[in-house]
């Protein structure tokens, strides 16, 4: 899931807002049942909404619940779905988490579950660094999918598929390093550009002396975590064989500096913890940063706190309840 998702669902408008979520299944045999959850929902919705109002009256919103779920392929789904209905459309996603199962009819769509999933989705771009070709990934934790058009690319030059010069009195070494240096300001500038649709944390996998050329002319496109050795020519399944381990970790690490921080915003009196006074902070626009147990996403408050910080451009993130126990089971890092 993008973050691109999250906002639409942020900005979906309607006089009725449907939200239902359900666990599903990746393969069979398990996903047998899916549809028959599903449903169930679907009717749970469905009795709500006649509540509102009759089939007239409520035909449009009726419509649309009955094409969204129509539009499921349930030999495609991932750990869990969500539907978003109103009367002027609907909205379906995947998730990477399995939801508690949630039917809500309102004035506003749920949407504590997709900022879960996005939290847990932990996306990347992967780039390989290799002279034939160099190519760029998308990740979505053990998933990957090459991203194509201004990728892969080919270096061309001297030193790559044109060879080097053997004129007399060149020094080929220098020749060679600073047509490498051309050829990764090419992928730098083409990285530039997939990055301005979608900025996502940058992994870069290449053998040292690429790793310094990458250093060198991309000083302002770093690596978050640079995998070390040759990946040339692999095909996704096994590129995420070799790295995910290594991003695994990574990921894992940045989850723990985000308690770290909550522990340091105490000390500074930018805290908040518990959900009543986060509720209060987050409506008032002032966290930075909300943490979640992921036990609360089916509390009524702490839907309408993620809402609320989400709309202010803070940032959320669900985290196992065991990392916190030591603060409260929703906190906050203050703006101010």
């Amino acid at each position: 899931m993008k973050k691109s998702d999250l906002d639409k669902a942020l900005a979906l408008l309607g006089e009725v807002a449907v939200s239902i979520y359900a666990p599903t299944h990746k393969r069979a045999p398990e996903n047998q049942a899916d549809p028959i959850l599903l449903k169930n929902l679907v009717s749970q919705a469905e009795e709500q909404i006649l509540k509102l109002g009759d089939k007239r009256q409520m035909g449009p919103v009726l419509e649309n619940l009955e094409a969204a779920f129509n539009s499921i392929n349930f030999d495609h789904t991932s750990d869990g779905i969500a539907l978003l209905v109103s009367e002027t459309g609907f909205h379906t996603f995947n998730l990477s988490h399995s939801p508690n199962e949630q039917v809500s009819v309102g004035k506003d769509f749920s949407v504590a579950e997709l900022a879960k999933t996005l939290s847990k989705s932990w996306e990347y771009h992967l780039l390989v660094l290799s002279e034939s070709p160099t190519r760029l990934f998308r990740g979505d934790r053990d998933s990957l999918q090459e991203i194509r058009g201004s990728f892969p690319i080919e270096h061309t030059g001297r030193g790559g598929a044109q060879g080097l010069p053997t004129d007399f009195g060149q020094r080929t070494s220098v020749v060679e390093d600073e047509e490498h240096r051309k050829f990764f300001r090419t992928v730098a500038d083409a990285l530039t550009h997939v990055q301005a649709d979608e900025k996502l944390p940058l992994v870069i996998t290449g053998v040292t002396r690429f790793q310094a050329f990458w250093a060198d002319v991309a000083p302002s496109q770093a690596a978050d975590l640079i995998i070390e050795g040759s990946y040339d020519f692999m095909s996704e399944a096994e590129l995420i064989e070799k790295c995910w381990g290594e991003i695994e970790e990574h990921f894992r690490a940045e989850n723990k500096k985000v308690i770290a921080d909550l522990d340091s915003a105490k000390s500074q009196k930018r805290y908040a913890g518990g959900i009543a006074e986060v509720l209060e902070m987050a409506t008032a626009g002032r966290i930075d940063t909300l943490v979640v147990s992921d036990d609360e996403t089916a509390n009524e408050e702490v839907e309408k706190a993620v809402r609320a910080v989400l709309e202010s451009a803070g940032d959320v993130f669900f985290v196992p309840a065991k990392d916190l126990e030591h603060l409260a089971p929703m906190a906050a890092r203050l703006r101010y």
